[in-house]
């Protein structure tokens, strides 16, 4: 079987360094500038722990990536791999959960974040009435700025995030290492392990972005040497710096940890850095979330404004701005629904609702890697095929099935609901549409 080609035009440019930098700049977000405390308060100093098991589990997934991504070498990463695995209502299905698991909720998440730390620099943003005003204007002022033709802006704020992103979070670590007291990183027991497993399901959320990185896949070089180098050395910077950040909020606050819900990586810094240290944590925080919100609303909006116009979503999300040519009612549609889900649910909610999502992602892509192998997809140009058989697939298909035993009941029910509302509307969106060739494939 041939998978599909790169799209004519993109230039194989990107290597094993660039593929990593993205993976990077994609997985660590805003969300680790508050995750610390939420880790503390469920496992204390073990909390290490499952930010490495939740590393293993990505790497099996990683894994499974690189062989799809050396196979399947189209644009548009794990939905390429699905469709020409499974057809399009699969690839429906996982383009539906990415962009309301990932891109949507995370959107909300960053934007909460963002409002969080500019309120401890400025406290009269902290009020609620305040706290929807601002958010409100800053999604308006975000889609404005896309809808009026600012993505040339948005890309050159994406090139500089990066540095100020991981800066102070390395500064942090620097000082946790020299300053950080020994009881503090004292385990004096191990938590039961449903908690350490609830916890890693959490943290997958953290690694959210690795997915939409292999978007690139149609603009890899050598794919089957840079999908799984380039995937796996980003995963493994990214693990170094969540365990470095950890560890360090942990040895300076220590059991204090867990009461530092706002900001407890700028509360660390305090404590051997004094203000200072707090304001440029804080700034930091900043900085990476207004960023990722300019990245956002550059990107997001054209996944609406793609499904739209392959008759999955109404046909006016595919509508372009007469005037600024830019996709300005996806745009719209997505900042106003990034924002109300802002407005209304809180930060442990979102990253929940969002790790469960991630998890029926990976078992269908983990999936899709064994059923590309089975129709000996991309053969002829040497595929990366992983050793030991199917051994690693189906442990990362086992892995991420016992994670999902973890899930609450409401988030069960949240994602049964959405998989069939998303099953439903591919349905209905099929009717009286002739059948492409590609999906009798």
């Amino acid at each position: 079987m041939t998978p599909p080609a790169a799209p004519a035009g993109l230039a194989r440019a990107i290597g094993v360094t660039g593929l990593a930098a993205t993976v990077i700049n994609t997985i660590i977000g805003s969300s680790i500038f508050v995750f610390p405390a939420i880790v503390a308060q469920a496992l204390g100093p073990a909390g290490i722990a499952a930010y490495l098991l939740a590393a293993g589990a990505m790497g099996l997934i990683q894994l499974c990536f690189a062989e799809s991504g050396s196979r399947v070498s189209a644009a548009g990463g794990p939905y390429a791999y699905v469709e020409t695995a499974f057809g399009p209502l699969a690839a429906w299905i996982v383009g539906s959960l990415l962009y309301v698991g990932v891109q949507l909720i995370a959107s909300a998440v960053v934007a909460t974040v963002f409002q969080v730390s500019l309120a401890s620099i400025f406290p009269a943003l902290g009020g609620r009435l305040a706290r929807a005003v601002f958010l409100i204007a800053v999604f308006a002022l975000f889609a404005t700025v896309n809808i009026r033709g600012g993505a040339r802006i948005g890309a050159r704020v994406v090139e500089g995030i990066t540095l100020a992103k991981l800066a102070p979070l390395v500064l942090l670590i620097v000082v946790g290492l020299v300053a950080f007291r020994p009881e503090y990183v004292r385990w004096a027991s191990f938590p039961p392990l449903e908690d350490v497993a609830r916890m890693t399901m959490r943290l997958m959320y953290l690694y959210a972005g690795m997915e939409a990185a292999l978007a690139v896949s149609g603009e890899l070089r050598d794919p089957a040497r840079t999908a799984p180098r380039g995937g796996l050395l980003g995963l493994a910077i990214a693990t170094a710096i969540y365990v470095g950040v950890q560890f360090a909020a942990q040895g300076l606050l220590g059991p204090e940890l867990p009461a530092h819900t706002q900001t407890p990586l700028a509360d660390a810094a305090r404590v051997v850095l004094g203000t200072p240290g707090r304001v440029i944590i804080l700034v930091g925080a900043v900085i990476s979330t207004l960023g990722y919100l300019s990245a956002d609303m550059l990107a997001s909006p054209r996944s609406l404004f793609a499904m739209a116009g392959a008759g999955r979503l109404p046909r006016v999300v595919a509508t372009v701005h007469p005037r600024y040519g830019s996709p300005a009612i996806a745009i719209a549609t997505h900042a106003t629904l990034a924002c109300l889900l802002a407005l209304i649910a809180d930060f442990d909610t979102l990253t929940s609702l969002s790790a469960s999502a991630l998890l029926a992602i990976y078992v269908i892509c983990c999936a899709a890697t064994l059923r590309l192998r089975h129709l000996r997809v991309g053969e002829a140009h040497a595929p990366f095929r992983l050793p030991l058989g199917p051994t690693i697939p189906i442990l990362a298909i086992a892995v991420v099935g016992f994670l999902m035993t973890t899930l609450a009941a409401r988030e069960v029910l949240a994602l049964s609901i959405f998989l069939v509302v998303a099953v439903g509307a591919f349905l209905v969106s099929r009717r009286g549409r002739p059948v492409a060739s590609a999906e009798l494939d």
